[in-house]
């Protein structure tokens, strides 16, 4: 593999960082001599949405016991309410446990693409050198305040292409793919 740069110093990680240069990480199918650059998750923005649902979730029976109280069973309201928080708090940790185990991971070798969640997992990978292009798109009001948006990675031949969606600094970390595919390009 090209050695285009010298190696930075290796950052912390903590697993909620979503744009991770040069991360102290490892993952389960990193050959022995592959580095990671790049870990990509989608940008916290992106995750409002459940967040406030969970919030709203969470305080709505509070609101509710207001109304029945001296018209239902302290007891039936109790459960009711148990009942309800489990719900939501199920929603809110499978949304958190699906944005954490959704991450893009760039090494000197490859780029993948895992989608982990319960009981499926999907890794889509591709070798630096099948690298063809690699392209940002920012849309919209929001993504280009906060500087987030999607990276799609093409690849040659019958090759599956690569997506991160709503990544932060989709600009750069298309620098550092590209970067990294037309070194190992110039090399052959």
């Amino acid at each position: 593999m090209p050695d285009i740069s010298p190696l930075p110093k290796l950052q912390s990680h903590s697993v909620f960082h979503t744009f991770c240069k040069y991360p102290q990480v490892a993952f389960e199918s990193q050959h022995e001599h592959e580095i990671v650059i790049l870990t990509l998750r989608a940008h916290p923005f992106t995750q409002t949405n459940w967040i406030i649902i969970s919030i709203i979730g969470f305080l709505s029976p509070f609101v509710l016991d207001v109304f029945l109280v001296g018209r239902a069973q302290v007891l039936v309201v109790l459960f009711a309410n148990v009942f309800w928080t489990l719900i939501v708090l199920s929603f809110a940790f499978y949304n958190l446990l699906r944005w954490v185990f959704n991450v893009g991971i760039i090494t000197n070798e490859r780029v993948l693409d895992v989608d982990y969640v319960f009981i499926q997992k999907e890794i889509t990978e591709a070798a630096i050198y099948d690298i063809t292009d690699a392209t940002a798109r920012t849309t919209g009001f929001f993504p280009n305040l906060f500087n987030y948006g999607d990276v799609f990675v093409q690849t040659a031949g019958t090759n599956e292409n690569i997506e991160f969606l709503a990544v932060p600094h989709p600009n750069e970390a298309v620098g550092i793919i590209n970067q990294f595919a037309q070194a190992t390009h110039g090399d052959n």
